[in-house]
């Protein structure tokens, strides 16, 4: 990902590796988990803790034919960037599925 400016002269490149686990209720047309997601920032100086955020959530979504359109709620629980600025991330999303689940 690219985090720099040209036109400041910080013209750098991030690479962030993302892990986690999810485990899942799932019904004929309804899916309720709960999430929890880590950030890696692979390409700074320092520890593990420096250079990782960390987010645990909930989500919930339905079919609607070939769309499963839901919600999902994220709280971060690092000290850094996140938590400082948000204590929150509420969203919508909507999921196309290409081929059907067996």
């Amino acid at each position: 990902m690219f985090t720099g400016d040209e036109e400041f002269g910080d013209n750098r490149n991030e690479l962030l590796l993302t892990y986690g686990f999810e485990p899942v209720y799932r019904a004929a047309s309804l899916r309720v988990g709960a999430r929890f997601l880590g950030r890696y920032y692979a390409t700074i100086d320092g520890d593990f803790g420096e250079r990782s955020l960390h987010e645990v959530g909930w989500f919930a979504d339905f079919a609607a034919g070939r769309l499963r359109p839901g919600l999902h709620l994220r709280f971060p629980i690092d000290e850094d960037y996140f938590r400082q600025n948000h204590r929150f991330i509420l969203g919508l999303h909507i999921q196309v599925v290409l081929s059907p689940e067996r």
